[in-house]
Protein backbone atom coordinates (compact mmCIF):
# COMPACT_ATOMS: atom_id res chain seq x y z
CA UNK A 1 0.00 0.00 0.00
CA UNK A 2 2.66 2.29 1.08
CA UNK A 3 4.67 1.59 -2.39
CA UNK A 4 1.60 2.39 -4.64
CA UNK A 5 1.20 6.22 -2.77
CA UNK A 6 4.74 6.37 -3.02
CA UNK A 7 4.54 5.72 -6.56
CA UNK A 8 1.30 7.40 -7.15
CA UNK A 9 2.77 10.79 -5.40
CA UNK A 10 6.04 10.36 -7.81
CA UNK A 11 3.92 10.24 -10.33
CA UNK A 12 1.97 13.14 -9.87
CA UNK A 13 5.17 15.14 -9.06
CA UNK A 14 7.05 14.00 -12.33
CA UNK A 15 3.47 15.19 -14.31
CA UNK A 16 3.08 18.66 -12.89
CA UNK A 17 6.36 19.49 -13.17
CA UNK A 18 6.69 18.27 -17.49
CA UNK A 19 6.99 21.33 -19.68
CA UNK A 20 3.65 21.85 -21.58
CA UNK A 21 4.65 23.32 -24.77
CA UNK A 22 1.64 25.76 -25.96
CA UNK A 23 0.59 24.74 -29.38
CA UNK A 24 0.60 28.00 -32.36
CA UNK A 25 -2.56 27.66 -34.96
CA UNK A 26 -1.54 27.16 -38.04
CA UNK A 27 -3.62 27.12 -41.15
CA UNK A 28 -3.31 23.37 -42.02
CA UNK A 29 -4.54 21.01 -38.88
CA UNK A 30 -6.13 22.95 -36.95
CA UNK A 31 -9.52 23.12 -36.46
CA UNK A 32 -11.35 26.01 -36.63
CA UNK A 33 -15.18 27.03 -34.69
CA UNK A 34 -16.88 28.78 -37.20
CA UNK A 35 -19.95 31.18 -36.00
CA UNK A 36 -21.79 32.37 -38.97
CA UNK A 37 -23.54 35.79 -39.08
CA UNK A 38 -26.07 37.15 -40.47
CA UNK A 39 -29.57 37.48 -41.82
CA UNK A 40 -32.22 34.23 -42.31
CA UNK A 41 -35.46 34.38 -43.80
CA UNK A 42 -38.55 32.19 -43.53
CA UNK A 43 -40.72 31.00 -46.06
CA UNK A 44 -43.87 28.39 -47.07
CA UNK A 45 -44.72 26.24 -50.03
CA UNK A 46 -47.02 23.93 -50.56
CA UNK A 47 -45.88 20.67 -51.38
CA UNK A 48 -48.84 18.79 -53.23
CA UNK A 49 -47.46 15.20 -53.45
CA UNK A 50 -50.43 12.40 -52.33
CA UNK A 51 -51.73 15.17 -49.57
CA UNK A 52 -50.82 18.79 -49.56
CA UNK A 53 -47.92 19.98 -47.36
CA UNK A 54 -47.19 23.30 -46.41
CA UNK A 55 -43.52 23.05 -46.17
CA UNK A 56 -41.53 25.86 -43.65
CA UNK A 57 -37.87 26.60 -45.28
CA UNK A 58 -35.18 29.28 -44.27
CA UNK A 59 -32.54 30.80 -46.35
CA UNK A 60 -29.61 33.18 -46.28
CA UNK A 61 -29.98 37.01 -47.21
CA UNK A 62 -27.73 39.80 -47.82
CA UNK A 63 -24.34 39.91 -46.14
CA UNK A 64 -22.66 37.33 -44.22
CA UNK A 65 -19.65 36.69 -42.18
CA UNK A 66 -18.00 33.83 -41.05
CA UNK A 67 -15.48 33.71 -37.97
CA UNK A 68 -13.49 31.46 -35.52
CA UNK A 69 -12.82 34.06 -32.37
CA UNK A 70 -13.32 37.35 -33.89
CA UNK A 71 -11.07 35.96 -37.20
CA UNK A 72 -12.80 36.69 -39.98
CA UNK A 73 -12.97 33.28 -42.48
CA UNK A 74 -15.19 34.25 -44.66
CA UNK A 75 -17.06 37.38 -45.81
CA UNK A 76 -19.44 37.72 -48.44
CA UNK A 77 -23.16 38.35 -49.88
CA UNK A 78 -25.82 35.54 -50.15
CA UNK A 79 -27.91 36.32 -53.75
CA UNK A 80 -31.70 35.07 -53.66
CA UNK A 81 -33.68 33.72 -56.40
CA UNK A 82 -36.89 32.32 -57.19
CA UNK A 83 -36.59 28.39 -57.55
CA UNK A 84 -39.53 27.16 -59.73
CA UNK A 85 -40.29 23.15 -59.23
CA UNK A 86 -42.50 21.85 -61.96
CA UNK A 87 -41.71 17.93 -61.63
CA UNK A 88 -42.10 17.11 -58.16
CA UNK A 89 -45.21 16.05 -56.40
CA UNK A 90 -47.92 16.57 -58.77
CA UNK A 91 -48.65 20.46 -59.03
CA UNK A 92 -46.01 23.24 -59.71
CA UNK A 93 -44.56 25.84 -56.75
CA UNK A 94 -41.80 27.96 -55.87
CA UNK A 95 -39.42 28.77 -53.72
CA UNK A 96 -36.65 31.30 -52.61
CA UNK A 97 -33.12 29.91 -52.41
CA UNK A 98 -30.15 31.27 -51.28
CA UNK A 99 -27.21 31.38 -53.94
CA UNK A 100 -23.23 32.12 -54.12
CA UNK A 101 -21.36 33.97 -56.31
CA UNK A 102 -18.23 33.56 -55.44
CA UNK A 103 -16.92 37.26 -57.19
CA UNK A 104 -19.01 38.50 -54.00
CA UNK A 105 -16.82 36.56 -51.25
CA UNK A 106 -13.39 37.46 -49.61
CA UNK A 107 -11.79 34.16 -47.75
CA UNK A 108 -9.04 34.78 -45.13
CA UNK A 109 -6.45 32.38 -43.16
CA UNK A 110 -6.11 32.30 -39.46
CA UNK A 111 -3.32 34.78 -39.84
CA UNK A 112 -5.80 37.20 -41.82
CA UNK A 113 -4.67 36.99 -45.27
CA UNK A 114 -6.66 37.27 -48.21
CA UNK A 115 -6.53 33.39 -49.63
CA UNK A 116 -8.58 31.94 -52.42
CA UNK A 117 -11.14 29.56 -51.33
CA UNK A 118 -10.78 25.98 -51.26
CA UNK A 119 -13.62 23.46 -51.26
CA UNK A 120 -13.77 23.67 -47.42
CA UNK A 121 -14.43 27.33 -47.91
CA UNK A 122 -16.87 26.50 -50.28
CA UNK A 123 -18.91 23.83 -48.56
CA UNK A 124 -18.67 26.36 -44.93
CA UNK A 125 -20.53 29.19 -47.26
CA UNK A 126 -23.19 26.53 -48.46
CA UNK A 127 -24.37 24.91 -45.34
CA UNK A 128 -26.71 25.71 -43.26
CA UNK A 129 -25.66 25.46 -39.90
CA UNK A 130 -24.78 28.48 -38.26
CA UNK A 131 -21.86 26.88 -36.24
CA UNK A 132 -18.73 24.87 -37.56
CA UNK A 133 -15.67 22.82 -36.38
CA UNK A 134 -13.78 22.84 -39.38
CA UNK A 135 -10.20 21.31 -39.74
CA UNK A 136 -8.68 23.78 -42.45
Amino acid sequence: MRLTCFLIMITSVFMSCQKREKKIPSDFGDYFNIKAKGTVKKGIYVFCGVVAKEIEYEYRVGKWIFEDNNVKIAEGEYEVVINKEENLGGCEYSYYLSTINLDKWKFWNKRGELIEPTEKHIDLIKSKELKHRVNF
